[in-house]
């Protein structure tokens, strides 16, 4: 059978080489992978693809590009038009030549290369063309304006291509990629930089230019995720005229059919053109108020941030008065019960008793819902000083004239009362029995009367059960041992989810489970017996957590029967979880041999006693949770090499001596490794040249040891006195330093975003963060020149090299971190006593950070802290606690100052962030604001 001719343009690197590589594992085809500049695909002729030297701005070279081609192979069946570049300039400031250097590239490189192809596709009567637009085609957005249109033309000109090529039996095909992983933004940001030097207008929003020409990258999927989806679409008997694909592609295909003062709204905000002195303020104001209140309430409720949403009511008054607009909007994640932890949530009562915006108590009273109650002996006894009235009045049973509403409820410590029987709306039940008061056992013998329960928790010392024929999930934490088939779960004929928190069931076996299960999550008191889950052909998930008892009894049996689990039947179980608590049984060879199906994905197997025939292999397997004995000790209980082919992320636990050589698969991508030996581990084991995570957890002193070039994100804790070379494609480094040397690295990577860097013995001043870093963390040592009365204080600038404080700039100007850094974690060490301060005015004044988390080293609990500047001066600043909505609105005060030259200055005055770092909840607070006379006088 004859291979279909591709030519694909543009496959320097990240979308084109992924097109190349995909097309070239697919038998039918033979790939012709093109760029202007043949040393920078010379990676793919050594893996077997040709090449061909295209430069899509110049026409000879495309016509003697597709002449080789049609010479050697008389046809072309796929053209692939590719090859684009982007810019992040303001259109006002876009010189001509980069402006028709875009355009002579992503449009009239698509329209020439296409008619190059186009004619011997016509002359075969066949061919496919697919052209990579963007999803900024459809929706266009601040600073990447040519880049926009460029695509836009591109989608246009398609649309009348496609309709003149029908006679031929040509198909054109547009597909506009979301957030795709990719360099072309990197490649365009020399330019901006360059553009940004030279006095922009919009010098006093760079900050935001910059994280527009990231703003692509963020939660970008892989190029290759979007090939494949890609090449499926196009290859297909119909393809679709044109698709979008990745995060982001719904989002911009919405905003393209909402009002265009929509998209004005999100886009001026999100990318700085509000803090521009507010242009086009009064414009975006009006086309707001002429929304519906339904489309004003979708804008409000994609807002994730409630401090952000408290800042758009804040600024926007007419809003804010809106009574309409005001009923419906709620804030995100306050709800009465903690669904997960099964109890009255943290944040509900935090945020309830020590909400002080008044202005907003109204969204308070809408985001806590009327459809939670708690029924507790003890609820009101501990918190009827602190719950307002309104709030016991929703969350209670007492005085609630409409009760038919209630979806969920939570019973701790109290009886079952008729009244919660007479409820039939209750679809959600989590009941905590613990007291012997109201009786030892509890008796939920009629619990069938709840005709609309779908979900039922119970932790109790013993439990009659009676039957429920549409349950759906089931977790029973009991105290009293049962036998399983004294549950008769088998009657539960709808139950999809079965939860055992605690080994109480014995004597389990085959036939005592649904088997409409799907989730299974067991502590059984025994092994089970062989053929225990054989039934269960519709589970998907399933966590045996072996009780530590009995291995022991199982290795004194040992003799009489190898234990066996059989799990090859079930080909739909994607994930797979073995655990145990006990210790590694001091016969080696002993081991419960457990067979599996080859549907797994996911196979966490933290116990050491469990070995996996080599029969069964896991062709699908992704991602692997293992011991380092499983895999070297008796030959290894699992082989990762011949079982575990496609496996992509891998966690090995426990490692006390060297990694073998060759033992992780060269396809591993995500690599995390525990230590716990100061020996080296890494001296004979070969890295895979995917690899782009690698974390290590315990201290990594490998002298010499080269990391892969491949890395995105990279944790270490390390002794050197000095970085390695760090590759120049991560994105993440978390490196935690304790010697009091250490040299922290003058030239990071380019591409990086998130930089942690720790060290314990010493606080060490910085001033190389580089510009793309959006998340930073530091340590902070307490000031030994602010320590009034032994009050511990901290600020950023004791962190900070003494040339980047002292700047010429303008006091309220100076910017000590990048313009890209939104959130900042600052970790507390040396804190003198539980009570310390912490210069807030620095972050407020002197960085774009608008996410401030602090912590205090040897405490659990950390401060979320939200900032939102109100005005381009900082004089009004909102300051919220993140988990509780604590906090107000500072006024800031300026004071006049001389420099050293004479010159007046501007200053605000300190501003204290006071806190009690001994709380360990996140959720009680004792915090407030303090100025310099308030700290001298404490």
């Amino acid at each position: 059978m004859n291979k279909k001719i591709v030519l694909v343009t543009g496959c320097s690197s990240g979308i084109g080489k992924s097109f190349v590589r995909e097309l070239g594992s697919r038998r039918d085809y033979k790939v012709y992978a093109s760029a202007r500049n043949l040393d920078s695909i010379r990676s793919l002729e050594n893996e077997g693809f040709d090449i061909v030297e295209l430069d899509v701005t110049k026409i000879e070279s495309i016509e003697k590009a597709v002449n080789f081609i049609i010479d050697k192979e008389g046809r072309i069946d796929l053209l692939i038009n590719n090859a684009g570049i982007s810019d992040y300039s303001p259109l006002v400031e876009l010189n001509n030549q980069d402006a028709h250097r875009i355009m002579e590239t992503n449009f009239f490189g698509t329209v020439n290369t296409t008619n190059a192809v186009a004619k011997h596709m016509i002359a075969q009567k066949s061919g496919v063309i697919l052209c990579v637009g963007s999803i900024v085609g459809l929706t266009s957005t601040p600073f990447a304006g040519m880049y926009c249109a460029s695509k836009a033309a591109v989608h246009s000109w398609s649309d009348s291509l496609r309709l003149e090529l029908i006679p031929f039996n040509i198909k054109v095909v547009v597909v506009m990629p979301g957030s795709i992983t990719s360099e072309i933004s990197n490649n365009a940001k020399p330019q901006l930089e360059q553009l940004l030097s030279k006095g922009s207008l919009y010098d006093r929003i760079k900050g935001y230019l910059i994280e527009r020409s990231t703003a692509s990258q963020d939660g970008a999927i892989s190029s290759e995720s979007f090939v494949k989806y890609t090449l499926d679409k196009t290859l297909s008997p119909k393809p679709p005229a044109s698709f979008s694909y990745g995060p982001n592609s719904f989002t911009f295909n919405l905003l393209y059919y909402l009002p265009k003062c929509i998209t004005i709204a999100i886009f001026s905000r999100r990318f700085g053109l509000i803090k521009l002195k507010e242009l086009y303020s009064h414009h975006m104001m009006s086309s707001l108020l002429k929304l519906s209140n339904l489309l004003l309430l979708y804008i409000i409720s994609s807002i994730d941030s409630n401090g952000d949403i408290i800042c758009l009511l804040l600024t926007c008054k007419h809003l804010y008065h809106n009574i309409g607009l005001r009923r419906s909007v709620q804030f995100k994640g306050i709800r009465v019960i903690d669904t997960d932890k099964k109890e009255v949530s943290k944040q509900f009562k935090a945020t309830s008793t020590l909400f002080k915006l008044l202005s907003f108590k109204d969204i308070l009273e809408n985001s806590i819902s009327h459809q939670q109650i708690v029924l507790s002996s003890d609820l009101l006894k501990q918190d009827d000083k602190d719950y307002p009235d309104w709030v016991k009045q929703r969350i209670t049973l007492e005085n609630r004239q409409n009760k038919s509403n209630i979806t969920t409820a939570l019973v701790k410590n109290a009886p079952i009362s008729q009244t919660l029987y007479d409820i039939q709306s209750i679809e959600t039940l989590f009941i905590y029995h613990q007291y012997p008061e109201y009786g030892s056992t509890l008796d939920l013998g009629s619990v069938s009367l709840f005709q609309h329960l779908q979900r039922l928790s119970v932790c109790a010392y013993g439990l009659i059960l009676g039957t429920h024929t549409t349950l759906k999930s089931l977790e029973l934490s009991i105290t009293t041992e049962c036998p399983l088939a004294d549950l008769e779960l088998t009657k539960f004929v709808s139950l999809t989810k079965l939860i055992f928190n605690n080994p109480f069931v014995t004597d389990i076996g085959p036939g005592l489970f649904p088997s409409s299960l799907t989730y299974l999550n067991i502590r059984p008191k025994e092994i089970p017996p062989r053929d225990t889950f054989l039934s269960l052909t519709s589970l998907v998930y399933l966590k045996i957590g072996l009780y530590h008892s009995q291995s022991i009894k199982s290795e004194q049996d040992q003799q009489q029967q190898q234990p066996f689990i059989d799990l090859d039947g079930l080909y739909n179980l994607k994930t797979l979880m073995i655990d145990d608590d006990s210790f590694p049984p001091e016969n080696k060879n002993y081991y419960i041999e457990m067979s599996v199906p080859p549907s797994l994905t996911i196979l966490n197997l933290l116990s050491v006693c469990i070995k996996i025939p080599t029969r069964c292999t896991m062709p699908l397997l992704e991602k692997l949770d293992v011991q380092l004995n499983v895999l070297i000790d008796g030959g290894g209980k699992i082989n990762l090499v011949s079982q575990c082919k496609s496996l992509k992320k891998l966690v090995i636990h426990n490692c006390n001596q060297p990694i073998p050589p060759m033992i992780i698969p060269s396809n591993v991508e995500k690599l995390s490794i525990y230590k716990f030996t100061k020996k080296s581990l890494f001296s004979q084991v070969v890295l895979p040249p995917s690899l782009t995570h690698l974390s290590v957890f315990g201290n990594f002193d490998e002298h010499g040891f080269k990391l892969p070039d491949s890395l995105v994100k990279l944790k270490l804790m390390n002794n050197q006195v000095a970085f390695p070379s760090l590759p120049q494609q991560l994105k993440k480094l978390v490196w935690i330093g304790k010697t009091p040397n250490l040299v922290y690295p003058s030239d990071y990577p380019p591409n990086i975003e998130t930089v942690k860097l720790t060290n314990m013995a010493v606080a060490l001043t910085i001033d190389n963060i580089p510009p793309p870093t959006k998340y930073l963390s530091l340590i902070l040592n307490k000031d030994l020149k602010m320590t009034p009365k032994g009050l511990s204080i901290f600020s950023i600038g004791s962190r900070l090299n003494k040339k980047i404080i002292d700047s010429n700039q303008p006091q309220q100007q100076q910017q000590w971190l990048p313009y890209n850094t939104t959130h900042l974690t600052c970790d507390l060490c040396g804190a003198s006593s539980s009570k310390v301060a912490f210069r807030l005015d620095q972050v407020i004044n002197h960085t774009n950070v608008r996410n401030l988390s602090i912590s205090a080293y040897g405490f659990t609990s950390c401060r979320d802290i939200l900032i939102q500047r109100l005005d381009p001066d900082n004089r009004k600043v909102l300051v919220l606690e993140s988990h509780t909505l604590a906090g107000g609105i500072i006024t800031q005060r300026r004071k006049t100052i001389n420099n050293n030259n004479q010159h007046q200055q501007q200053q605000y005055d300190p501003i204290y962030l006071y806190l009690n770092i001994s709380i360990i909840s996140p959720f009680q607070l004792d915090w407030g604001f303090l100025d310099d006379n308030q700290i001298k006088n404490l």
